[in-house]
């Protein structure tokens, strides 16, 4: 239900995503957000001289794609951190064994924009967004990274490790083996183990994923979210559109194409889609349909969290553990 991971082809970042699992997720049902001031708008809307443009996100204004269980996982800086020491830890092992490191995917994180958060799943949230992406989910600007990123993720010996002349290439037959194997004796199955990935951590993972399911699940049960879809179903019906549900459209045009909206491939919308994007768009701004869905998530989850004190606390706990194990070997790699 979650992306916990960036889809990169190494397992230790999809291992360190778990950390922050709750920094932006790639639905509403799965973020929570604290329940908006809406005086703000209100005053906004009151003004002769608001923009168009001002009055089309005026629905979404402060909505935030942070949930009550983000506290219990590591920030964006502790994550690099993390992501770092993996990066670094696995250039060394794989140098150990012949092999030269490349992780070419920079250290990304989700950004805080919730249009190009919930997109993929509910489609766009103002006429602005439909006009220029239809239904492609924009990976690219669901993600940041810089170059100081990729530049941080290894210290001066690494940098000369990954550059040695005599180790093979990615390429190579076996590099795949020597970096992550069934048997745990990869170098990524190596350095998850010393920065703290163990039995327990899991374990405590596998209770909170079915804990922030539960919620998010019953949250899109509850009458105040069927309501507001209700009335989005009503004012596509008055468009000329027979659907149920948002998620449901996106998920036809996020499937028309195997590279629909991938990151750094290109995507035309056709004028049928983006007639569409543009309907579903106004009637999710007149039904106010994602403030209901995060503000009742919000509440979902924030009472998860009461019911299982014990199990995010030990989470966070062992959160910090991993990133001081991550700063510890950071320095020694350093020295």
């Amino acid at each position: 239900m979650r992306m916990h991971g960036l889809m990169k082809a190494a397992a230790a970042i999809a291992a360190t995503m778990l950390l922050c699992a709750g920094c932006g997720q790639s639905d509403a049902a799965s973020a929570g957000t604290t329940v908006a001031d809406r005086s703000d708008g209100s005053s906004r809307s009151q003004s002769t001289n608001v923009s168009s443009s001002t009055r089309a996100t005026d629905h979404i204004a402060g909505l935030t794609t942070t949930s009550p269980f983000d506290q219990y996982f590591l920030g964006r800086d502790d994550q690099r951190t993390v992501e770092q020491a993996i990066v670094a830890m696995n250039t060394v092992c794989m140098a150990e064994r012949g092999y030269r490191y490349e992780y070419t995917g920079g250290l990304e994180t989700r950004t805080d924009d919730p249009e190009a958060t919930y997109a993929p799943e509910w489609g766009p949230l103002t006429v602005d967004w439909a006009r220029d992406y239809g239904y492609a989910p924009q990976y690219d600007k669901m993600y940041r990274s810089s170059e100081s990123d990729q530049t941080a993720a290894s210290s001066k010996a690494t940098r000369s490790v990954a550059n040695d002349a005599t180790l093979k290439a990615p390429s190579s037959p076996g590099y795949v083996q020597a970096l992550a194997n069934q048997d745990g004796t990869g170098c990524d199955n190596r350095t998850t183990a010393a920065l703290g990935y163990d039995a327990e951590w899991f374990a405590q993972i596998g209770t909170y994923d079915t804990i922030r399911r539960n919620a998010d699940e019953n949250a899109l049960r509850d009458a105040r979210v069927t309501g507001a879809i209700g009335e989005w179903k009503a004012c596509m019906a008055g468009k000329g559109y027979g659907y149920d549900d948002p998620r449901d459209i996106a998920n036809h045009y996020a499937q028309s194409g195997s590279a629909h909206g991938a990151s750094g491939v290109s995507h035309t919308v056709t004028d049928e889609e983006r007639t569409v994007a543009v309907a579903d768009a106004g009637c999710k701004a007149s039904s106010d349909l994602m403030r209901t869905v995060t503000d009742v998530t919000h509440e979902y989850e924030a009472q998860a969290v009461h019911d299982n004190q014990s199990t995010m606390d030990t989470i966070k706990r062992l959160s910090a553990t991993i990133l001081a194990n991550a700063q510890r070997q950071l320095a020694t790699i350093n020295q």
